[in-house]
């Protein structure tokens, strides 16, 4: 989350994290990506609030899945992660040459997909009403998800929400480079005040 001020004509921007995420992933000879935990915690006025998500395969029974695989079929589903109450997500192989529609913001223009994108509906029974369409574009991975709201009709309702892929790189040297953000300083210096033993030395 982004708060802008401007003083005596010099705009100021503070980054203030709503959710820092770690994600363990490892693949099979096969090309398969499996997820085997996230360590995720969601913050509220810069403290953490709620860790509900986090699981680690093997740990308290939890199990990993896979996060998409390398050569799915129209209709194929399977389970993301199960730790039960925790993280119990599934997903459904919807499109597998898909461009997002106008109708919901249309490309991630970053990385579009032109038709070529794997997309997915990802469903958990610990919200039932909530739906995510995903994409996923070979060589990069996830661009876009599209959080949608299902009625008392079993209509689903596009939140008006989008989160798209904003760049790729191995350091956060592509803040600056490449990454279009307004102050990379200022969120350089956020990452490492709150996740510095991934990002930056200290």
């Amino acid at each position: 989350e982004v708060e802008e001020s401007t003083d005596e004509g010099v705009t100021e921007y503070e980054y203030i994290p709503k959710e820092i995420t770690y994600d363990f992933f490892a693949q099979t000879n096969e090309g398969d990506v499996v997820y085997c935990g996230e360590n995720t915690a969601e913050y509220e006025a810069g403290f953490a609030a709620s860790t509900d998500g986090t699981f680690i395969a093997g740990v308290d029974q939890a199990k990993s899945g896979f996060l998409v695989l390398a050569d799915p079929g129209i209709g194929d589903a399977h389970r993301q992660e199960f730790a039960l109450g925790e993280a119990e997500d599934y997903i459904v192989y919807e499109n597998l040459a898909a461009t997002p529609s106008e109708k919901f913001g249309g490309e991630n223009e970053a990385f579009p997909c032109k038709g070529g994108c794997v997309q997915t509906r990802d469903l958990t029974p610990i919200s039932p009403s909530a739906v995510e369409l995903k994409y996923y574009l070979p060589g990069v991975g996830f661009v876009l998800a599209l959080p949608f709201e299902i009625d008392d009709k079993g209509d689903a309702e596009w939140t008006g929400e989008r989160e798209a892929l904003v760049c790729v790189g191995a350091d956060l040297g592509i803040l600056q480079d490449r990454c279009g953000i307004e102050d990379p300083v200022a969120l350089f210096e956020t990452l490492c005040a709150f996740a510095g033993e991934s990002f930056c030395d200290k």
